[in-house]
């Protein structure tokens, strides 16, 4: 309830905002108010019926605070004459907008070479997150995952969760599940489930597509254990459902061995790296999206590790920023890529 109020008052401060700057923009003396008003509710019509209005519609925003910020500046010197907010903010957001699509269509290999103290025979592992499949992936893009698993010669695949989201398109989800079915039978393929995909934890993992995904070759791993090719991996629930602690499930496990842990979301990363875990991989942040929330959440310590790979008390972490994107196919800031980690004893 809480949660719902915070949004209510966020939308209606964000409206009242973009009011204000229609209200400078449209210059006539009768029914003014009137038509700002039916202006500002259109565009956000637009907003909720189009996701590639969203993604327009919050780069612009960015660039209208950007833009706020900078008159404000200039307003303090001689020269405020020459400073227009609305023409500032649309400049950045078209930037922004442009910069994004093309990045959240120009998909990149990030590999990572990570070693271990404990006895490891060389592997290489895939790790694809946050596809949100149907926004800014489509089921050719899941040809790219094949194609290069195959070149690689990798030994496991992990998908880390929002493999799908709440606008995914069900008929698609299906083939995508069949794909990842096809490819599980060749490379091991292990799956934990994201907040997306649960639909924030409210989809049980034992019905629709999540059940689906689970009758197929591909492992679905809830809060399991498994012990496979030399090394212990740790397969976590998503935060959002209740999960059992990572100590629960370290009970009994052979420690000598390299132990891996899947989790969606970069959490308690502090605490895990405390337990004997070598390496713990995540996806979730897409490393902000949205420039610059990437780098504010960095800056205000959101999330424990942002993105990239960070070595947390002799624990390896690496976290995605993901293959595709929330909302709207737009990544302003944060790469759309797939992670290769070869991991060895070293």
């Amino acid at each position: 309830m809480i949660v719902m109020i915070l949004l209510f008052a966020l939308i209606l401060l964000i409206g009242c905002y973009v009011f204000y700057h229609v209200y400078r923009v449209i210059h006539m003396r009768r029914y003014k108010k009137t038509l700002c008003f039916v202006v500002t509710c259109l565009i956000f019509l637009l907003v909720c019926l189009f996701r590639v209005a969203l993604g327009i519609f919050v780069h612009l925003l960015v660039g209208l605070v950007i833009g706020d910020l900078v008159t404000w500046v200039c307003h303090q010197t001689k020269y405020k004459v020459y400073v227009q907010t609305e023409v500032i903010a649309l400049i950045i957001g078209s930037l922004l907008t442009g910069y994004g699509y093309y990045n959240m269509n120009c998909l990149q290999y990030t590999q990572y070479n990570i070693a271990v103290s404990k006895q490891c025979e060389e592997k290489r592992l895939l790790a694809v997150s946050d596809l949100h499949l149907s926004t800014g992936v489509c089921l050719d893009d899941l040809q790219e995952i094949s194609q290069k698993a195959k070149v690689r010669k990798v030994d496991m695949i992990f998908i880390l969760g929002d493999l799908f989201d709440e606008g995914t398109d069900e008929s698609e989800a299906k083939e995508a599940i069949q794909f990842f079915d096809a490819l599980a039978q060749d490379i091991p393929t292990y799956y934990v489930v994201g907040n997306h995909d649960g639909y924030q934890g409210r989809r049980s993992y034992q019905e629709g597509l999540l059940k689906a995904l689970d009758e197929s070759h591909v492992v679905f791993l809830k809060d399991d254990v498994i012990f496979t090719q030399g090394i212990t991996l740790i397969g976590r629930l998503d935060e959002s459902y209740q999960r059992q602690d990572t100590s629960t499930l370290l009970k009994g496990v052979d420690k000598s061995q390299p132990i891996i842990l899947l989790d969606h979301q970069p959490k308690q990363i502090s605490n895990n790296a405390t337990l004997g875990i070598d390496l713990q991989i995540s996806g979730h942040t897409h490393n902000g999206q949205v420039w610059p929330f990437g780098s504010l959440c960095r800056l205000l310590r959101i999330n424990e590790v942002e993105y990239g790979h960070v070595l947390q008390d002799g624990m390896d972490v690496v976290v995605s920023s993901g293959m595709g994107s929330w909302g709207f196919p737009f990544k302003s800031q944060g790469k759309s890529e797939m992670v290769e980690i070869n991991l060895k004893q070293g």
